[in-house]
C-alpha cells in the first residue's frame, strides 16, 4: 500500500498519475494521501478516490500497513518528513531536491540502514536515458573528458514560492542542475565527488520581476573538475574530468525552453539536443560525432544512436516509482540510489558557497 505527501502540482501531474498507472498494472495498492492544507487534501482525495488525512503521522496512524510514501511537499521538509516515515519503518521515496542538507540526507541514509528500507530521491531524468550510454560504454568515446551543459527558459521561475529562497533550497540550482547532474553522472557511472567546484551566480532577473521577495539565484554557471583517475595516471593521460554547466530561468530566447548536453572525448563527442516534454513521453534523442581524417585534416560524422529512444517505460515517473518499489521487494537494485543524490546535494552546497566568495574554487568536503 502507497501514500502520497503531498497534494500540489507536482503530485497532481505527475506522481499521482504514475502511481495510478502501476495501481492498475497490479504492483501497488495506491490507497491515500495527506496534506496540511485540509482542503486540498479532500480535493485531491476525491478526484483520485484516496482516504485523506491531514499530516503524514496521521496518515501512518490511519493506514498501519502502509508499505511506502512519496514525498512532494515544500523542499525544505523534505528531510524531516522523510525520517518520520523511515522511523515508522516506510519506505520513502522523496522528490528531488533530495532534503535542505548534506547532513539531513546523510541522517536519512543511516536511518534506511539501520531499518532495512528503501529510500530514493526521484530523479528520472537516467530512466530515459539508458540506450545512450551505449557508446560511452563501448569506448566510442575514448576517456570522457569535458561535459557541457546549458538549460535556458525563457519565462521558467516556478510560481511557488518556496522556489524563491535559497534558504528553503530553492533557485535555479536545485530546480535544473539537479536534473542535468543526475543525467551526467548516470550517463559517466559517476560515483566519485569531484575534487573542487566554482560557481557564479544571479538574481537580477528575478528581483526585477517578482521583488524583494525573491532570494535565489535566477543564473548560475558551475564548473565541477573531477582529477584523472588513478588507473590512467600511469599512462601519462593529463586533464581528468571538468564539466562546465549553465541554467537560467529567465533567458533571451526564441523558444520556451531549451536544453543540450555534450559529452567530449578523443574520439567522438555525444551530444544530447533536448527539450524537457521529450524525456518524460518520448525519451531522449542523441547523436554520435565521429572524428575521422579528410583530406589531411579532421571532420566530424554525425550519427545517430542505435536503439530505440523510447525508455522502458514512455513515462519516467512511472519507470522511476517501479525501480523503487520493485527494490522494495528486493526484486531490483535502485538505478539511481541515495547516494548519488547526495553527491548532488554536496555539489549544490559547494557551488552556493563558491557564488558567496566570488566563484572561488571550493573543495567539495571543506576541511
Amino acid at each position: 500500500m502507497i501514500g502520497i505527501v503531498g497534494t500540489g502540482d507536482q503530485s497532481e501531474e505527475s506522481r499521482a498519475p504514475a502511481l495510478e498507472i502501476l495501481a492498475k498494472q497490479g504492483l501497488i495498492e495506491f490507497v491515500a494521501c495527506a496534506d496540511i492544507n485540509p482542503v486540498a487534501a479532500a480535493k485531491f482525495g476525491a478526484k483520485h478516490k484516496l482516504r485523506h488525512y491531514g499530516s503524514l503521522d496521521e496518515m501512518l496512524d490511519g493506514e498501519p500497513t502502509m508499505g511506502g510514501v512519496v514525498i512532494v511537499t515544500s523542499h525544505h521538509t523534505h528531510g524531516m518528513l522523510g525520517l518520520i516515515a523511515l522511523q515508522r519503518g516506510v519506505n520513502v521515496c522523496v522528490e528531488k531536491p533530495a532534503t535542505l542538507s548534506v547532513v539531513q540526507a546523510e541522517e536519512m541514509a543511516r536511518e534506511a540502514k539501520r531499518s532495512g528500507l528503501t529510500l530514493v530521491c526521484g530523479y528520472q531524468y537516467p530512466f530515459s536515458i539508458e540506450h545512450l550510454r551505449r557508446p560511452i560504454r563501448q569506448g566510442a568515446l575514448g576517456p570522457v573528458e569535458r561535459v557541457h551543459a546549458e538549460w535556458r527558459r525563457r519565462d521558467g521561475i516556478p510560481p511557488t514560492k518556496t522556489f524563491w529562497n535559497s534558504a528553503e533550497n530553492g533557485g535555479v540550482i536545485v530546480d535544473l542542475a539537479g536534473h542535468v547532474l543526475s543525467v551526467m553522472l548516470y550517463m559517466l557511472d559517476l560515483d566519485e565527488e569531484p575534487s573542487v567546484v566554482s560557481a557564479r551566480t544571479w538574481n537580477t532577473m528575478g528581483q526585477g520581476s517578482k521583488g524583494s521577495s525573491f532570494r535565489a539565484e535566477d543564473a548560475a554557471w558551475m564548473v565541477l573538475d573531477w582529477p584523472v583517475p588513478a588507473d590512467l595516471v600511469e599512462e601519462n593521460v593529463q586533464g581528468g574530468l571538468r564539466a562546465e554547466l549553465k541554467f537560467h530561468w529567465a533567458a533571451n530566447i526564441q523558444k520556451d525552453d531549451s536544453l543540450g548536453l555534450r559529452f567530449e572525448g578523443p574520439r567522438a563527442d555525444l551530444v544530447l539536443p533536448l527539450m524537457t516534454d521529450q524525456q518524460d513521453s518520448t525519451g531522449f534523442e542523441g547523436t554520435l560525432l565521429r572524428r575521422y581524417a579528410k583530406g589531411g585534416g579532421s571532420a566530424v560524422e554525425p550519427k545517430g544512436i542505435e536503439g530505440s529512444p523510447l525508455p522502458l517505460d514512455p513515462q519516467a515517473y512511472v519507470a522511476q516509482m517501479r525501480n523503487w518499489i520493485q527494490a522494495c521487494l528486493g526484486e531490483e537494485k535502485l538505478l539511481f540510489p541515495w547516494s548519488q543524490a547526495v553527491l548532488i546535494e554536496r555539489i549544490f552546497e559547494a557551488a552556493r558557497e563558491s557564488a558567496r566568495h566570488g566563484g572561488r574554487q571550493m573543495p567539495i568536503r571543506p576541511e
